[in-house]
């Protein structure tokens, strides 16, 4: 190699080192203050502080149940064993659990720059594409929300895997085939979100890897010697190798499905019709591509608005073919388009509302991966764009910092609303509208501050959007049976019942108040019901055990005694409620074997 030659590839790496150290020193000086931000009442107490298999750590034990649960209506064992690291190494210190968040997202975008570096010799464009991914305000939700560890963590297993597939195509062996497969299989367990993958490597077969043939003039041709893969290199043995990606996804889709249907997380037909779904769908796309472009008005929950006006489908309609149309028709000269227009298309199917799961038309959160799609389009067509033609490099620079900065200036604005919850909240039912689910969660954060009477007044207001909200009747009836009005929060609660008649909380949260009333025969069938519907619930085997040994049946509740602290060693409720029983059992047994 001559001296030439070598100078040049240094200077290249050493570029690439510093854009690198500028991408950790963007998103360290952006997301570094959510250290100091706090958990929000929102799938948190689920994933992390109040699950009580997260809050007991790393054990055998855990790790079996993170393998075989479908709780929370997903099945992502990776996700459960990264929550119960941290909890393991910090406790419930949330500003650890950002920060490990954050650490993932530089990783992932470390992972990014460097793959499309690799695959497209194109420093410039790779660190644009990087940079957006890095700072964009729709990526601060898949950042600054502890609960959403599985995005980060899916897609460093989706690039993992991308990576793996580029040496697999250096050097076709089964040993590499088989390492992108066990990539794949990792981020599959994480979040189902990259199910697409086999899709996505088709994309990148086309462009910027060329394995089908196509060519582009302008573009450096990638950086890996030819190849004869497991397969013969046909365009028929390119599909044939995704096939096995292909089953995982089929088996991890089926999986998802099967979960969430069982969780009651999927909307039927009846409540939600094909056309309404496919309605949404279309207008979706068209609104991601649209904060992408203008990143405001973000929310943590945009409800689902169940119609659209008919001019607003057929508008997002028109864009959406026409965008299609542009791809297509610039499919040879500008490659970089088709393949970024259709990564995003394909990649935000699973989430885009055909299947409806929650009760949101869209979100932040599913654009993490998606998004780099419309990334990648915009870097390259910038990079390509005919008046930097003389100066390209220059203009191009200038162009996407300044456009990075603004971006960054955003993200650090809209990131100061996810410093609590009520912040967040007030910012969600501010800039959105009938948005009852955040309406009801704002008035779960005033609970947790003491702020009783704005909480009661969130919670009605939940309830005028949307009277059927069974949570929001829970919510309400724990408040006013909080400031002494019982009887109205019993009908709360059985509202909720009503509702969903497997609501196990409602069902447990009945039989507490109707326990304190004096009414064990009515409270132990609903704490019967809320076990039957949820055997995990460790303080309703405590509470219905308290009842039995009310009625002298002390071996009845020694076992739920039991039940509830095998469920949680550190249950010292149980724990005492045990000694007790047993010392009263002993006194009873006594007292029958004393002579009369």
């Amino acid at each position: 190699m001559s001296n030439k030659i070598q100078g040049a590839v240094f200077f290249r790496v050493r570029v690439s080192l510093w854009i690198s150290l500028i991408l950790v020193a963007a998103i360290l000086a952006l997301y570094w203050q959510t250290r100091t931000f706090s958990y929000i009442h929102y799938d948190d107490p689920e994933y992390v502080f109040e699950n009580v298999r997260v809050q007991q750590g790393l054990t055998i034990e855990n790790i079996k149940w993170a393998i075989t649960t479908t709780h929370f209506s997903n099945w992502h064992p990776l996700t459960w064993i990264s929550h119960m690291l941290d909890s393991e190494l910090y406790g419930n210190n949330p500003g650890q659990h950002h920060s490990n968040n954050v650490l993932l997202h530089i990783i992932n975008t470390l992972l990014l720059f460097n793959l499309f570096r690799k695959m497209t010799g194109d420093i410039l464009p790779s660190a644009l594409l990087a940079g957006l991914f890095a700072v964009h305000p729709l990526h601060i939700q898949s950042i600054a929300w502890i609960s959403e560890r599985k995005d980060l963590l899916c897609a460093q297993f989706f690039f993992l895997s991308i990576l793996s597939y580029l040496k697999y195509l250096e050097k076709s062996t089964w040993s590499r085939y088989l390492l992108v497969l066990i990539f794949f299989s990792l981020g599959l367990m994480a979040k189902p979100m990259i199910i697409t993958l086999p899709f996505v490597l088709l994309l990148l077969d086309h462009w910027p890897l060329q394995r089908f043939g196509f060519g582009f003039n302008g573009t450096n041709q990638v950086g890996l010697p030819p190849v004869i893969p497991i397969f013969p290199c046909s365009n028929t043995s390119i599909f044939l190798e995704k096939i096995p990606f292909l089953v995982l996804s089929i088996l991890s889709a089926a999986i998802t499905f099967h979960a969430q249907e069982a969780g009651g997380s999927v909307a039927t037909i009846s409540q939600l019709s094909l056309l309404a779904r496919a309605e949404n769908a279309i207008v979706s796309y068209v609104l991601y591509i649209q904060k992408m472009l203008w990143p405001q008005q973000l929310s943590v929950i945009y409800p689902h608005p169940g119609t659209h006006p008919y001019w607003l489908i057929i508008i997002s309609a028109l864009i959406f073919s026409v965008l299609t149309l542009l791809a297509l028709f610039y499919a040879k000269k500008t490659p970089f388009f088709l393949v970024g227009w259709l990564w995003f298309v394909g990649m935000l199917i699973p989430v885009i509302g055909i299947v409806q799961v929650g009760i949101q038309a869209m979100a932040d959160r599913y654009t993490y991966l998606p998004m780099i799609g419309l990334f990648l389009a915009f870097s390259w067509g910038l990079y390509h764009f005919p008046p930097f033609k003389n100066k390209r490099s220059l203009y191009f620079s200038i162009t996407g910092s300044c456009i990075l900065l603004l971006l960054s200036v955003t993200t650090w604005r809209e990131l100061q609303y996810w410093e609590n919850g009520v912040s967040l909240f007030t910012r969600a039912v501010t800039i959105t509208k009938n948005n009852y689910v955040a309406h009801n969660n704002l008035g779960y954060e005033f609970v947790q501050i003491f702020e009783f009477d704005k909480a009661k007044k969130e919670f009605e207001l939940a309830l005028q959007i949307n009277p059927n909200f069974e949570i929001a009747h829970l919510n309400l009836g724990r408040s006013l049976i909080e400031e002494g009005n019982i009887a109205e929060g019993i009908e709360h609660y059985r509202s909720a019942i009503k509702i969903k008649p497997d609501y196990a909380d409602a069902h447990n949260n009945l039989g507490n108040t109707l326990f304190r009333l004096g009414k064990n025969h009515e409270a132990a069938a609903n704490y019967i019901e809320a076990l039957r519907i949820n055997p995990s619930l460790t303080e309703t085997y405590n509470n219905l055990g308290a009842i039995l040994v009310s009625d002298d049946k002390f071996d009845q509740a020694i076992i739920l005694f039991q039940k509830a602290i095998s469920l949680n060693p550190n249950y010292l409720d149980a724990k005492t409620n045990l000694e007790e029983v047993i010392k009263a059992k002993k006194i009873k047994s006594q007292e029958l074997e004393r002579p009369h």
